[in-house]
């Protein structure tokens, strides 16, 4: 990046780019795990569906954000000393990189709905244990709320001011169909938000749920886990989300020169490039530490490994 090096890498980008590469990784590997892992299950429920989506949606970010910002944090260029430099190297956006910006910020905004829903059904499953959601109904909202996302962000690419911006390496469109920055920020945020403020309040329902539960079974025990993961997933998504939602309008309000350059590219930079890609690793590591099975799976691989080990060990000592 021109804003750490002259001209050439700087310690700063390789240390960047290593940890959206290691993020890339990660993601790739867990979500692919966990997608085998939950098809293969004898029963699709409505909360392992949900899995798959998430899991589905984390590997796309990993494929197209954080392996794609990573190439272009390394890349040679001159030195950016003022915020009319930065403000320069951004350009109308390529074909390319408009279809590019619109499935970055379509898999940015996706997360919010899936936690979301997951919190609903959850909370759900606890409340009323008898109740059973359809899959074809949770996939239908889920289907509305993407298509959604998926028009507006199209809608985001197309327009005439959709530019890709240097600072944070992504396609972005201050005014949507020409309308005011606060009615564009309607139309890319509103579902996003909402379903935010539900799932908090869904959250909290569910903390005192778990707290009145006592927990005796083996299945139960399983049972808060499931719970504990989907909160701690959603309580990720929101915290990671919120400043997505906002991040891109910062750069509309950082005018004139006596902005200071690290103000005007770091925050943006971080919020839309850096925290998706780490939320693309944050959310299969959350599933893998409180999936009891995956623990199970791994304690049985580690046991096997040191057996095998062991059993070595006194063949060569006999």
């Amino acid at each position: 990046m021109g804003f750490f090096s002259g001209g050439g890498w700087s310690f700063p980008d390789t240390i960047i780019a290593t940890l959206l590469f290691v993020c890339a990784v990660v993601a790739i590997i867990l979500n692919v795990l966990i997608i085998r892992s939950n098809f293969s299950k004898a029963k699709i429920t409505a909360p392992t569906f949900l899995f798959i989506c998430l899991a589905t949606n984390d590997l796309v970010t990993a494929l197209v954000l954080p392996i794609y910002v990573g190439v272009k944090v390394l890349e040679v260029e001159e030195p950016v000393k003022t915020v009319e430099q930065a403000k320069e190297r951004s350009h109308p956006a390529t074909t390319a990189e408009k279809v590019h910006g619109t499935l970055v910020w379509v898999v940015i905004y996706t997360p919010c709905f899936i936690t979301g829903l997951m919190t609903v059904v959850r909370y759900l499953s606890k409340a009323k244990p008898f109740y059973i959601i359809p899959i074809s109904r949770l996939a239908g909202v889920l289907i509305l709320l993407t298509l959604y996302q998926v028009a507006v962000c199209i809608a985001q690419a197309v327009g005439s001011e959709a530019k890709w911006l240097w600072e944070i390496k992504v396609l972005f469109n201050p005014a949507i169909f020409g309308l005011p920055e606060w009615a564009s920020f309607v139309l890319l945020a509103f579902f996003a938000v909402s379903i935010i403020i539900v799932s908090m309040f869904m959250s909290i329902r569910l903390v005192m749920l778990l707290q009145e539960t006592t927990v005796q079974t083996t299945q139960q025990r399983y049972s808060r886990r499931v719970s504990q993961k989907i909160l701690i997933l959603n309580f990720g998504s929101i915290i990671f989300s919120v400043p997505n939602l906002c991040g891109p309008f910062m750069s509309r309000y950082r005018h004139g020169d006596d902005v200071p350059l690290w103000f005007y590219c770091i925050p943006g930079f971080v919020i839309v490039s850096f925290l998706p890609s780490f939320l693309s690793a944050f959310n299969p590591i959350i599933y893998v530490i409180f999936s009891y099975k995956g623990l199970k799976n791994a304690n049985a691989i580690t046991s096997m490994i040191f057996s095998k080990q062991t059993r070595q060990q006194n063949s060569s000592g006999i």
